[in-house]
Formats: structure tokens, sequence, C-alpha cells
């Protein structure tokens, strides 16, 4: 759950940490699906506050990724 939304400050954030991994990070809102490095795709998701997101990774750091990356999601400015 993404309880301010998914704006341009916890995009650019949740991308420039998904690029440090070595794995695939996708968000998936309702049937949009955006890659998780990409700011603008995160913004296309158009996640307003409370929305539901899912977090899809796949790779070798996909363990170790959740973690910090959920942290993101879940942060509240």
């Amino acid at each position: 759950n993404a309880p301010d939304g998914l704006h341009m400050r916890p995009a650019t954030a949740f991308a420039k940490l998904a690029r440090g991994f070595n794995c695939t990070v996708s968000l998936r809102h309702g049937d949009k699906l955006a890659d998780g490095r990409s700011p603008t795709e995160l913004i296309m998701l158009i996640a307003l506050p409370g929305s539901e997101l899912e977090l899809v990774l796949d790779g070798e750091d996909a363990d170790v990724a959740v973690e910090p990356l959920v942290a993101i999601l879940t942060a509240q400015d």
C-alpha cells in the first residue's frame, strides 16, 4: 500500500535504488506494469494515495531488494 501515492519524489528514489540491484524490478498497479528503474514509467502508473501496488522482482538480488524497495513505497512524507 502506498499511503502517499507514487509521485515524483518516491518514484525517483525507488528507481535510483532499483538500479542498484542485480534483478529486474517492476511495479504493477491494476493492469499496468512499469519498469521499476524508470521514474517516468512509475509516474505513469498514476498510483494515487492509498493505492495497492504489487512489487515484481526476478533475479539474483531479488531477496535482498524486497525490504528496501517496500520501505520506499510505504514511507509517508
